[in-house]
């Protein structure tokens, strides 16, 4: 996720790409840790989880969810379930 915005000839650190990112700083010291030291523990991987798990919820699930809440919306839901031959009709 990270790593797929560096540039060869511009690379800047995995810190400064996912400050950019808006990503916690503990998500790069725990990636640093499994790479060059020991793996995190259970604890550690599972609050990283549940803070990502929040993370995509906030930046993309939900604004997803409200895109398809609006889009299925009541005046909508009916122009979605009509047979296709009607909708060129209609």
């Amino acid at each position: 996720f990270v790593d797929q915005a560096q540039e060869k000839q511009f690379a800047r650190s995995v810190a400064l790409l996912a400050s950019q990112l808006g990503l916690p700083p503990f998500l790069v010291d725990l990636r640093h840790q499994a790479t060059h030291a020991e793996l995190p523990n259970r604890a550690q991987l599972r609050f990283a989880v549940q803070e990502l798990e929040q993370l995509l919820r906030q930046r993309f699930w939900d604004p997803q969810m409200a895109r398809l809440d609006a889009f299925f919306s009541v005046g909508n839901l009916e122009k979605c379930f009509l047979p296709p031959v009607r909708r060129l009709v209609a």
